[in-house]
């Protein structure tokens, strides 16, 4: 058995870990009723805390839990392989990937990565959804941590994986996610969703209906603008438009109760 093999290559995917740091403190602080303006100031420095804290880590070769990970041959050769493409600037072959990802989720936990990916979209600084998050995530120099967060999400493009893991964690992240926080940093994108979603659904020729707002889209360059709609175009391909659609608006009726 191989130790500790993944602590030196890993290092940029422990930064998911001070993304939940910050979602942790974000959460306990909201959960205070503290107004913003005294939440933004104690948040940086909690911020500037938790980096000098995981620099002290990665100096002492000591990332969260990732040094108890025992590697056999064959996952040893995984690593190392995914890295050298890495490196390389190749994409990613799905076999290596796919393998690490599983490597991480046996010490980190699949709900560990998934509250780690929620962490990562907030904006901190205005209590809100970042928008610039998944561009960061699906660039194409994006870093290894990015594009093994990205691996870990495409198996929930399968719309049984998806259900499957919502129903299995959901009580655990709306217990994490206080209303206050929801409102703050999801309300308003989960809103624009669903009534992106409405508008769709009411388009006698959707067809054309996507192909007009394409043409826009690219012409003006306003895909920004467009994103709640082009979101379930990609849904409807993927065929998990109705699972998303569902999830969706279970939050939004959770949220709404409490």
């Amino acid at each position: 058995m191989k130790k500790a093999a993944v602590i030196s290559l890993l290092i940029g995917l422990s930064f998911q870990g001070i993304a939940y740091y910050y979602s942790l403190k974000s959460l306990q602080l909201i959960e205070q009723n503290q107004e913003y303006d005294d939440s933004k100031d104690i948040l940086n420095k909690n911020q500037k805390t938790a980096i000098e804290d995981e620099i002290y880590e990665i100096q002492q070769n000591d990332l969260i839990s990732y040094q108890f990970l025992e590697l056999s041959e064959s996952d040893d050769k995984n690593v190392k392989r995914m890295v050298e493409q890495f490196n390389s600037h190749q994409d990613l072959d799905p076999l290596y990937s796919n393998a690490v990802v599983g490597l991480i989720e046996k010490d980190f936990g699949e709900l560990g990565f998934i509250k780690a990916f929620i962490g990562s979209s907030i904006d901190y600084v205005n209590f809100s959804w970042d928008y610039s998050f998944l561009n960061r995530l699906f660039k194409e120099d994006a870093s290894l941590s990015e594009k093994l967060t990205r691996a870990f999400l495409n198996k929930f493009r399968n719309p049984d994986q998806l259900h499957r893991a919502f129903e299995e964690f959901k009580a655990e992240i709306f217990q994490r996610i206080p209303k206050s926080l929801y409102e703050k940093a999801f309300e308003e994108l989960l809103s624009d969703l669903l009534e992106a979603h409405q508008i769709i659904e009411s388009q006698p020729d959707r067809e054309a209906y996507f192909e007009e707002l394409y043409q826009k889209a690219n012409s003006q360059n306003l895909h920004r603008h467009y994103w709640a709609y082009t979101f379930w175009k990609r849904r409807e391909i993927e065929k998990n438009d109705k699972q998303v659609y569902a999830i969706l608006n279970e939050i939004i009726i959770y949220y709404d109760g409490h």
